[in-house]
């Protein structure tokens, strides 16, 4: 993503940079990533989505961590630039960082919402989506090759001496060893194939009973409103490996063609009053995950605003500060139930 760089500035309409800005602007990138927390990344997430930042001093030190290798990079003037590096910063930590995963997640989740020609360089979001969706695919199609095993020592007819004796028990512990190694990697591969079809057997049979469990009831009496959350709740449950599989939002429309009565199109507001009233019992407490997370996950940071202010419609004035989301904002149901299960999603990626 660093090589990308003198695109995204043109794109910004930003002067191309020369070989020796684009050096130490790539330089500045790399200590970044190598040198910052998972919070710190999760703010460049927000800047480069113009969602407002977590920590009041996030902008001056991503200021101070570009000027460390380029003395002349101005602070004044400098917003758009500083949304290019975050999404720079962003690409190239898709690719390096060990908590990549947490970082793709929270920028497709945090992008909900958004009109993509709002989103700068938007070919980031894609990344992220289709990083995740290639780790899907990976962990599911486990192509890991198993280890050789050590050939087991051959004991000699001759009288055996002190040091022969010493050199077969040195090689039959390397054996043993060996052996033991390759056991657990096949029990660990056996063990990640069983999870993958105990998933896919559990979907598949969710979709065919067509059962809602927190509510007791069929997904054709769900109320639409409530199947937003009710749907994406039990599906995530289902998931037992992550990134879940790539098909899952299919499987996610083909359980809402059994809701009846479907509105065309629900609003945020609505939504959640829904969730608040009626479903508090039914959702699991995310609250303390939501602290890493805040405007990145939309509607449980629409929730958690719902909750602070006891349901009254006051919570609605913060969260669009927040998130940048106008509360009306209608989406169809499936669209809704997909992000919460997007959000779900993020809280157990690792």
């Amino acid at each position: 993503m660093i090589s990308n760089l003198p695109k995204y500035y043109r794109i910004a309409t930003i002067d191309t940079l020369n070989d020796d800005l684009l050096s130490k602007r790539s330089n500045a990138i790399t200590d970044i990533i190598e040198s910052k927390d998972l919070n710190w990344l999760l703010d460049c997430v927000r800047l480069y989505l113009q969602k407002p930042v977590k920590s009041k001093n996030f902008e001056k030190e991503l200021f101070f961590a570009i000027q460390k290798y380029d003395s002349l990079f101005l602070e004044e003037g400098s917003e758009l630039e500083k949304k290019i590096l975050a999404g720079a910063i962003i690409g190239e930590s898709l690719i390096k960082r060990e908590d990549k995963d947490r970082i793709a997640g929270s920028l497709k989740s945090g992008s909900f919402g958004l009109a993509k020609e709002s989103i700068l360089n938007s070919e980031i979001v894609s990344f992220a989506v289709e990083h995740l969706n290639k780790k899907a695919i990976d962990i599911r199609e486990d192509k890991r090759t198993l280890k050789t095993l050590t050939k087991l020592p051959v004991f000699s007819k001759e009288t055996p001496t002190v040091e022969s004796l010493t050199e077969i028990v040195k090689n039959l512990l390397v054996y043993i060893k060996s052996a033991a190694a390759l056991n657990e990697q096949q029990y660990g591969i056996m063990e990640d194939k069983i999870a993958v079809l105990e998933e896919e057997s559990n979907i598949h049979w969710w979709l065919f009973r067509s059962y809602s469990s927190k509510r007791e009831c069929l997904i054709s009496e769900l109320d639409a409103v409530e199947a937003i959350f009710i749907l994406s709740s039990e599906l995530n449950d289902l998931i037992r490996m992550l990134p879940p599989p790539n098909n899952i939002e299919s499987f996610l429309k083909k359980i809402w063609s059994d809701v009846q009565d479907k509105p065309e199109k629900v609003s945020i507001k609505d939504a959640i009053e829904v969730l608040y009233n009626k479903l508090q019992d039914k959702i699991d407490d995310q609250e303390k995950k939501y602290e890493v997370y805040g405007n990145l996950i939309p509607l449980h940071l629409a929730f958690i605003k719902a909750k602070e202010l006891e349901g009254n419609t006051a919570w609605t004035a913060p969260f669009e500060k927040l998130s940048g989301i106008k509360v009306d904002l209608k989406f169809n149901p499936v669209e809704l139930s997909y992000q919460f299960l997007t959000e779900l999603i993020l809280f157990d990626l690792e």
